[in-house]
């Protein structure tokens, strides 16, 4: 689908083609991520190089780090985003936001002392590796790592909100593999940074092709 975009779509444009990755290449890399997620780095970075390969459609941005990449289209890692999907499907059971109940999966640890939120839940011992990488093993120690702000809101998209935001700050907490360091993700300038633009080079305060707070603005090229 990818080579599809690619050799079909000749005006290159960012908001065009980050929609059409969103909606007709991403959901077939995110599909189930839950149930199967990868955990060998070959199978990890095999995923991650197709959003590599899209990152590069943008010949302005084809010559930086992925990292970078990543951080001017405001898009997170692939891995990032399995493992943030595995901490909603928990916050669902765990408020019961799901028909299935959640001690079919978890259990809370019999320790009367629980430091951090009240909402903790015990990790069972496991005989082999390859366990330690289902669903109800691996998301726990990323559960009782979060917050009690993050865990005690109200609403599924408030919860997406607070790991939003704790994306910002911490994306380590996402990523299992130390390799991958991404930057916050940049803020992509819109129609009211256009004109307060215009306006400043109206009025003398800015050259033109900048933006607010000295940044070139360099269009996107359109491929022949």
């Amino acid at each position: 689908m990818l080579g599809l975009i690619s050799r079909t779509i000749r005006y290159r444009h960012l908001a065009i083609l980050l929609n059409l990755y969103k909606s007709l290449v991403r959901p077939h890399l995110d599909y189930c991520s839950s149930v199967c997620n990868p955990y060998y780095s070959k199978d990890i970075e095999l995923l991650e190089r197709v959003q590599h390969r899209f990152t590069r459609l943008f010949s302005e941005l084809r010559s930086l780090p992925y990292e970078i990449r990543l951080c001017q289209l405001g898009l997170w890692p692939l891995e990032g985003r399995r493992n943030r999907t595995d901490l909603i499907e928990v916050f669902k059971l765990v408020k019961c936001f799901s028909r299935t109940a959640w001690n079919e999966f978890f259990h809370q640890p019999d320790n009367a002392v629980i430091r951090g939120h009240s909402r903790k839940l015990a990790k069972n011992y496991s005989h082999c590796n390859s366990s330690l990488q289902f669903f109800y093993q691996r998301v726990i120690n990323r559960w009782n790592s979060s917050s009690l702000e993050d865990i005690e809101v109200s609403s599924v998209n408030a919860f997406k909100g607070r790991l939003g935001r704790l994306r910002h700050h911490q994306i380590d907490f996402f990523l299992k593999t130390a390799s991958l360091q991404v930057l916050p993700a940049a803020r992509l300038p819109t129609d009211i940074d256009a004109e307060l633009t215009l306006r400043r080079i109206k009025g003398g305060a800015a050259a033109p092709g900048e933006l607010p707070g000295g940044e070139l603005l360099r269009p996107l090229s359109v491929r022949p």
